[in-house]
């Protein structure tokens, strides 16, 4: 709690030191007065107690106190910290350490910077020094003794040991080795990589200097990789580099801001004081912009945004702190930025933010696409940053956030479809003479070419879905980053210049393959593609059902749809990334609204003999473009109805917690329920494959101009071993892995009931509702 303590103003000076000792074990208690007698000779009373309610009443007694001495109790810590509180009241200021075995982190915002935090057990000559610091003892030379400590009290005689690092919240029972014979002894400076501290073995290190290190190092209980930083061994009997290195530990874990790394825990082991922070997986801006690249400008506004607000955050709890620069901003593997944790007791606070939006700037402009790629708002932002004294210049994170907030509507958010809509009607006005007279005499032509086969239209176009908050699932709010999606499910049309592609150059399969897949796999050719293709094509009926190559193509396992995908340089979206696509920011219901109308999408309510698809016009499948009513307010269609969809996320099926399978998203023809597009639809498996299942594909860059083949993938992915994203976090690329069975919490219910009965062709019956 305090600077040295002294006797109360209204005690006499000659008044001997009154020092509370506290402590629930009697061995503990007897060793924690031992070492305190060593420095009160002759000059203070020790007063023990082993609860805080019997410290209460013996304080009761007292007229001034110079110092608390604490052990804190596993069942109840916080009645320590409530005695303190009770006895600052009664007393003012004194000295206050406490002591434990166990960790203390749960009580971190309840300790002072000015106390001290000491391990059990506690070393004798760190206690002695700090205790004659903070009550202006003289401090005797140590003398070893084995005597019991006397009753309250009593005043007791001169002890001490050799000490070892103290402060922080320690697990481990071990003490110091003292000897260099010992084979535990570490060097006093950097740890020879491969060296355990307590649950954590260092891999690799990250930075030192002359007294302190950080490592990369494994946690061998749960196989996490953290950093790990270290007070170099020498200064372990030195209470100014304990107290600091401690100070520093709780400051950071005080932090708690979603962009900031995470500190875990603080720990002692052999003379060492460490404490572990989250490792971030990605590079700093610095880095990148050393190595000449560039970012997409959707990463580089959430960059800007979380640094606006992190700054606003760390303004807000007046700590010490390093200013924001392109040394501690990390751009992660998602894409999604990360602050490295910049508390720094003791360095200068910013006197005003000016330098801090510079610096920030200097950061971010290197990475801009140079040339008429530039995005003109970051620049123009830039400029406004880096020129404080301009009349629109910025000069705080509130002026940063305010900027942001008026120009990422228009830098981030896409044309709303009503307006898209309205400018294809005036161009339709325009030109729909003309238009309308070539189409007829194109399909004249046409009919009279290809004796009335239908045509394959191309469906190449992908939508661009912003990055930013949107509601997923039950109403929880989460983010993603921009990607582009097909606005069209996958056709057949489409799905056989693929096949042709891979039968001209079979070699295309090493590399678009996925490596998990089954060997007895060989290919991606459809069961029953031949028979359903050649009436496509033709423009002729299975089972009754109009089919042509604008159709969706179906009878597609997992396998097929990520070999596909893969094909076209894309990827499989994740479910988030799906959902969003068909929720939008508001999360609609359903694509278009909140409101159930049959009418607008292909469903199963009207898939049978008596009905034949008089509900919304078809039976089973519908060309992908068939319902233009079918769309969500980014303008990507079909995604109510027509079939399901493959998406890139695994998880645990809910009738086989322990099996994990891909994940489809939205109905299909043979649904006559269920039609939310928050409903989860688990496989069975991956080597599933029905009438009613295709596929969309996604990517996190900007598609290829259309007509541009399809680039030849460089090499096969490699299995991450590991389910893809859980419902609260954001979806990356890397979710289109499939994970062994085990790893994945359980999924939510699915919002309808049945089975997956694969089918070979159409049944005279409606198929099964899938999951």
């Amino acid at each position: 709690m305090s600077d040295p303590a002294h006797q109360s103003s209204d005690s006499p000076p000659s008044d001997p030191m009154n020092l509370l000792l506290v402590d629930a074990s009697d061995v503990d208690r007897e060793e924690l007065y031992r070492i305190l007698s060593s420095v009160t000779t002759g000059a203070g009373v020790i007063h023990q107690a082993s609860s805080a309610e019997e410290a209460g009443k013996i304080a009761e007694t007292l007229d001034h106190l110079e110092a608390l001495v604490a052990g804190i109790p596993d069942e109840d810590g916080e009645s320590i910290f409530d005695l303190r509180d009770k006895l600052t009241e009664r007393f003012g200021k004194f000295a206050v350490a406490c002591c434990s075995a166990s960790d203390m982190s749960a009580y971190y915002e309840r300790v002072d910077p000015s106390e001290m935090l000491f391990f059990k057990p506690v070393d004798d000559e760190i206690m002695r020094k700090w205790l004659a610091e903070h009550t202006g003892m003289e401090l005797h030379p140590a003398d070893v003794s084995t005597e019991p400590a006397p009753s309250v009290g009593e005043i007791g005689e001169s002890h001490a040991t050799e000490d070892s690092d103290q402060t922080v919240p320690i697990n481990s029972d071990e003490t110091e080795p003292t000897s260099s014979e010992d084979g535990n002894a570490l060097p006093d400076g950097l740890l020879p990589i491969g060296t355990r501290l307590g649950d954590y073995e260092l891999i690799s290190v990250i930075q030192s200097d002359d007294d302190l290190a950080m490592y990369e190092a494994q946690q061998t209980s749960i196989g996490r990789r953290v950093a790990l930083k270290i007070l170099f061994r020498r200064h372990r009997r030195d209470p100014n580099w304990v107290g600091m290195f401690a100070h520093e530990a709780r400051s950071r874990a005080l932090i708690s801001h979603p962009s900031i790394s995470l500190v875990y825990e603080a720990d002692q082991d052999r003379g060492v004081t460490y404490y572990t922070l989250e490792l971030i997986n990605g590079h700093n801006l610095a880095q990148l912009a050393a190595a000449g690249e560039s970012v997409d400008e959707a990463t580089l506004w959430r960059v800007i945004k979380a640094a606006a607000s992190v700054i606003a955050y760390l303004d807000s709890t007046q700590m010490d702190y390093r200013m924001l620069s392109g040394e501690n901003i990390f751009i992660g593997g998602d894409g999604q930025p990360r602050i490295a944790n910049p508390i720094k007791p003791g360095i200068a606070r910013p006197e005003n933010s000016d330098a801090q939006m510079r610096l920030l700037a200097e950061a971010i402009r290197p990475l801009i696409k140079a040339g008429p790629r530039a995005d003109k708002r970051l620049v123009a932002l830039m400029d406004r940053m880096e020129n404080p004294a301009r009349v629109d210049g910025i000069r705080s994170p509130e002026g940063l956030a305010s900027a942001i907030r008026h120009l990422e509507d228009a830098a981030l958010e896409p044309v709303p479809a009503d307006i898209i809509e309205q400018r294809s009607n005036r161009g339709a006005i325009i030109s729909g003479v003309t238009i309308g007279g070539l189409i007829i005499v194109g399909g004249l032509i046409w009919q009279f070419l290809v004796g009335g086969r239908p045509e394959v239209k191309p469906f190449g176009n992908m939508i661009r879905i912003p990055d930013g908050a949107y509601v997923f699932q039950d109403g929880e709010a989460a983010e993603l980053p921009g990607f582009w999606i097909d606005e069209y499910e996958v056709s057949m049309g489409q799905y056989h210049e693929f096949l042709e592609a891979i039968a001209a150059d079979p070699s295309l399969l090493e590399v678009i393959d996925h490596p998990d897949q089954p060997e007895t796999k060989k290919s991606h050719r459809p069961p029953n593609w031949d028979r359903y293709y050649d009436a496509a094509i033709r423009g002729s009926s299975i089972s009754g059902a109009k089919i042509d190559p604008n159709c969706p193509v179906t009878e597609l396992d997992w396998w097929d749809a990520y070999a596909y995908a893969r094909w076209r340089g894309n990827r499989l979206p994740t479910e988030q990334e799906w959902e969003k696509a068909a929720r939008g920011n508001e999360g609609r219901i359903y694509p278009w609204g909140n409101d159930l109308d049959l009418s607008r999408f292909n469903s199963g309510v009207d898939q049978d003999a008596e009905s034949n698809g008089n509900k919304d016009g078809y039976r089973y499948w519908a060309p992908v473009d068939a319902f233009p009513t079918d769309e969500s307010r980014y303008g990507v269609r079909g995604l109510a109805g027509n079939v399901s969809e493959w998406t890139a996320t695994w998880d645990s099926h809910p009738d086989f917690p322990d099996q994990l399978v891909p994940i489809k998203r939205g109905a299909s023809f043979v649904n006559k329920d269920g039609f939310e597009v928050t409903a989860r639809r688990p496989a069975k498996n991956a080597e599933e494959a029905n009438l009613w299942t295709g596929l969309r594909t996604a990517r996190s860059e900007p598609p290829l101009p259309p007509g541009t083949p399809p680039p030849r993938p460089e090499a096969p992915e490699k299995s991450e071993k590991s389910p893809a994203t859980s419902p609260t976090e954001e979806a990356t690329p890397d979710a289109a892995t499939p994970a062994p069975a085990g790893d994945a919490a359980p999924m939510a219910t699915p919002a309808e009931s049945g089975s997956d009965a694969p089918a070979p062709t159409v049944p005279s019956t409606p198929p099964a509702a899938d999951q």
